[in-house]
């Protein structure tokens, strides 16, 4: 679809590329090595960068105790695995609109 990716396997190196890349969109594990997905994504919040990132938990927990975790972490979208192709291409669809929600 155009996107540059990049890929990480754990919380640590998952932050320092958010802040060189300053990601447009971050796809989050909630249940990631070394730190949890939600402290990665306040961490990722508090970058020069991070209130403009379009946050989205994968994950395979989808009560919504787990869903509520996430928006207070700082997620806009949480997503339950297994994600359909068609699921994220809306949300980088939108992605106009949750600009104009945010200024």
């Amino acid at each position: 679809m155009g996107h540059s990716v990049v890929i990480t396997h754990n919380g640590p190196d998952a932050l320092a590329a958010a802040a060189r890349f300053c990601p447009d969109y971050a796809f989050l594990d909630i249940g990631l090595p070394q730190m949890s997905g939600y402290d990665l994504a306040r961490g990722i919040r508090k970058l020069s960068c991070g209130a403009m990132t379009t946050m989205i938990a994968v994950t395979g927990w989808g009560q919504e105790k787990d869903r509520q975790l996430a928006f207070e972490a700082g997620f806009d979208h949480h997503m339950v695995k297994p994600v359909r192709f068609e699921q994220i291409e809306e949300i980088l669809g939108n992605r106009s609109i949750i600009k104009k929600l945010r200024t």
